[in-house]
């Protein structure tokens, strides 16, 4: 073994009947050693009865034996199906005592982390003995839940993509807290916290810093210490540089550790924003809004049983806190054929957790009068896009809605062509439009927001979900903005415009310095998905396409529209396998021209601007000072790669990626 690598052990605790799980953690576990084990000199070891258990006897039976030879571990995953397993002295199984073990000692010490998994996948008994051990599970499960730290699968099959990000985050917790305060310690010059090589510059007192005249746009992204000169001679051609400033603060406490602390301030290169993360504030848990409320998580057994009590205008409320968090299509759909009120049917029937079958039923998408009441375009492909009016516009001199006609209601039912065929059928409508009646000329931006989850109350794994008109057909809302402050487009080309009067690609710099940090997730000819330097929520991503002279996104040539389609696929199935239910998409571009027959000969060949699409997450840990514009933000952009990172095979294979991060 290397010298001073740490060792990171994890003790896989299960009854027998969850061989397949027991196999995939040793996988992951080998994942994790080669990505950021090696980064970050940690070595993980699987502790597990079959390797670490020797032969022998024991006066107070096999379990001690047991739990003398495992030792003393970091991380504790339990595992149940529908075996609870064999009982022992002081417990009903030996997975129970295990797990007992570790909980009085986390209680004590807050060590060892505890993930407790249990798999959904339909299980019938078939005899009085796993009808019993498949109660005690149920009832075990119940325990669990109430101390907030059970997770569910659906299947062996796909209990790795639920463990494996979880594990990590838990590991990055166990690492980051010692490893950055030794960093700040040191006080020496990082490239970006080991992963983002744009530079880190350290102060310690508000003096130190010089305030860019935001005047002078040439000057305003080079944040920088006192005796840092920057030369500003037309003649000599200065390369722009991205900074974060890392700045003392009040110290933090994490795991009972008063540790120093430090604050990074960000300028976005591509926006007017502010960002701060604080270092112990990024290292706190996320939590994990799916322990909700011991309501909702009641099966859809217990929930037949208790419903006749609760039918009524007294319990009402309830019914509908059921309906609105309940993440259990069983219960749901029980529920739209149970319940006696219609509000408590329609709140169930909008939950994202609802089957498909019962989105359809109520989705105004999906109902031919209200579209075509509505109608105003639509693609030549069968069963394509279709554009129709808002009933309520809210944006200046348009606002239009795209959809699929096939009933699409979740991001894991959408296809690169079915995306493709958005993107092309709005554009052959904005051209239309532009060409026709010319409301569109002089607007600056596209806000698209392509949102498939609804309710502001329900919850996923990392969001509150608030979209759509409570409408979770996949969609695009379209509309315009004005232009000046309101948009940020003419901002990011005004910074274009500075640089470009001195002979500097700004952008292209830009471009570059993401690929030379490892930021760039997709590329291909026409464009780059990437992790921004400045991310104002986090696992925002973005998109810049490559040519130079792409005003917006009438701009777009056919074959740029296709990889904006890609990159968009990529982006829903990023955000798929991380469990983030709800995003707009946002366009940072120039204002609409009048269109020539020619679609390229209005383009400014000159100008080094390029169309940015931006993604903003609708996640729960993201606070907006109202006073200015300033973003705090609980992550790094590191983060979400390293997130990414562990999940990248997985969304490699569904989108059919040669590409390696």
């Amino acid at each position: 073994m290397r010298p001073n690598v740490s060792i990171i052990r994890i003790f896989v605790s299960s009854p027998g009947d969850v061989s397949v799980e027991r196999e995939e953690i040793e996988k992951i576990i080998d994942e994790l050693n080669r990505t950021i084990g090696e980064e970050n000199r940690v070595q993980l070891k699987v502790v597990k009865w079959e390797t670490h258990v020797t032969p022998g006897m024991s006066h107070e039976g096999p379990q001690d034996k047991i739990n003398k030879d495992i030792g003393i571990y970091d991380i504790f995953i339990g595992i149940m199906w529908h075996r609870f397993g064999t009982p022992t002295k002081r417990a009903d199984s030996g997975t129970e005592e295990e797990f007992r073990k570790a909980y009085r000692q986390w209680l004590r010490t807050e060590s060892p982390n505890i993930m407790f998994y249990f798999c959904q996948k339909r299980f019938t008994p078939q005899n009085t003995n796993e009808a019993e051990q498949y109660a005690k599970v149920l009832k075990f499960k119940d325990e669990l839940f109430k101390k907030g730290i059970v997770g569910e699968y659906p299947s062996p099959q796909k209990f790795a993509n639920k463990v494996r990000p979880d594990l990590y985050r838990t590991i990055l917790e166990l690492i980051e807290p010692y490893k950055r305060n030794a960093n700040i310690k040191k006080k020496r010059k990082t490239h970006g916290r080991q992963l983002f090589k744009c530079e880190d510059i350290s102060i310690d007192k508000i003096d130190d810093i010089i305030v860019p005249d935001q005047t002078d746009m040439y000057s305003s992204f080079q944040p920088r210490i006192n005796n840092v000169k920057t030369n500003k001679k037309k003649s000599q051609k200065i390369i722009p540089k991205f900074y974060r400033i890392l700045a003392s603060t009040t110290p933090g406490v994490v795991r009972n550790d008063n540790i120093a602390n430090s604050v990074h301030i960000i300028k976005d290169p591509i926006r007017p924003f502010d960002i701060q993360v604080g270092l112990t504030r990024s290292m706190r848990k996320q939590g994990n809004p799916e322990a909700i409320p011991e309501l909702t998580n009641m099966d859809i057994g217990q929930v037949k049983r208790m419903y006749p009590f609760l039918q009524g205008a007294d319990f009402k409320w309830v019914r509908m806190v059921l309906a609105e968090l309940s993440a259990d299509p069983q219960v749901l759909e029980y529920i739209c054929t149970s319940d006696l009120d219609a509000d408590v049917k329609q709140i169930a029937a909008k939950n994202p957790s609802v089957t498909n079958k019962v989105k359809q039923k109520v989705c105004l998408f999906c109902d031919p009068h209200f579209v075509n009441k509505r109608h105003l375009y639509e693609s030549n492909v069968e069963n394509g896009t279709v554009i129709i009016a808002n009933d309520f516009p809210y944006g200046p001199l348009f606002h239009y809605i795209a959809f699929p006609q096939e009933p699409i209601h979740a991001w894991e039912e959408l296809t690169e062509k079915i995306i493709t065929d958005m993107n092309q059928t709005i554009h052959q409508f904005l051209q239309k439009e532009m060409n026709s009646v010319n409301h569109l000329h002089g607007s600056i931006g596209l806000f698209i927001g392509f949102n498939s989850s609804i309710r502001h109350l329900v919850l996923r794994k990392r969001t509150k979900s608030s979209a759509g008109a409570s409408i979770s057909h996949v969609h695009k809302q379209i509309w315009g903005m004005l232009p000046g402050s309101v948009n940020i487009g003419n901002y990011t080309n005004k910074i274009c415009e500075a640089f470009q009067n001195r002979h500097i690609d700004y952008l292209k710099a830009y471009i570059d310095t993401l690929e030379q940090a490892g930021m760039v997730l997709y590329s291909d000819s026409k464009i780059i998905l990437y992790i921004p330097f400045g991310q104002i929520s986090i696992h925002e991503l973005q998109i810049m396409f490559k040519r130079k002279g792409v005003n917006n996104y009438l701009d777009l040539l056919p074959d740029e529209i296709n990889s904006l389609s890609k990159a968009e696929f990529i982006v829903a199935r990023i955000y798929g396998a991380l469990q983030i239910g709800s995003f707009n998409e946002l366009f940072i571009q120039k204002p609409f021209k009048k269109l020539s027959s020619n679609a390229s000969s209005h383009l400014d060949k000159d100008s080094s601007f390029r169309l940015i699409v931006s993604f903003i997450t609708r996640e729960i840990d993201l606070a907006v000072s109202e006073l200015n514009q300033l973003y705090v933000v609980d992550k790094y952009p590191e983060d979400t790669l390293r997130e990414i990172r562990m999940l990248w095979q997985q969304i490699k294979n569904e989108c059919s990626l040669n590409y390696n991060i």
